[in-house]
């Protein structure tokens, strides 16, 4: 099973270019079932905050529901054990508080692999960052 980080979702509601279209092949692959992944809650609010901002609220409403009904998607709930984590990561690296509770959520799930094309989860131990197109 593989985390995914809410760029994968975010690239192909904003962009059409070769990373969104790699994202939006990993998304068809879990929707499909071909491939096993998680995510946080936490994309949920990234998804939908980002798409309001950039496309407006009737489409983020539309899209948040679309992401909770997500095809064989498993959504991993942020708990104080994660936020700890989290805290651990932002004190050890050069995180910010979502990128550190997405890696604290990942490494926490044991699920050592998350796919993302944000280079500020590289070199965090424990954790592998696959970008789209390798997925």
């Amino acid at each position: 099973m593989k985390y995914l980080d809410a760029n994968i979702f975010l690239l192909p509601l904003l962009y059409q270019d070769k990373r969104s279209a790699a994202a939006r092949s990993v998304l068809v692959r879990v929707a499909t079932g071909e491939m096993s992944a998680a995510t946080s809650l936490l994309t949920w609010d990234e998804v939908v905050r980002v798409v309001q901002k950039t496309l407006g609220k009737d489409v983020a409403r539309a899209e948040g529901r679309k992401l909770l009904g997500f095809p064989h998607l498993r959504f991993l709930d942020l708990t104080t054990r994660i936020a700890w984590k989290a805290q651990e990561l932002r004190e050890q690296m050069d995180l910010g508080p979502r990128d550190a509770l997405h890696a604290a959520t990942a490494l926490t799930a044991d699920l050592p692999a998350i796919i993302s094309t944000d280079t500020d989860f590289d070199g965090i131990p424990g954790l592998q960052r696959i970008g789209p197109e390798r997925a």
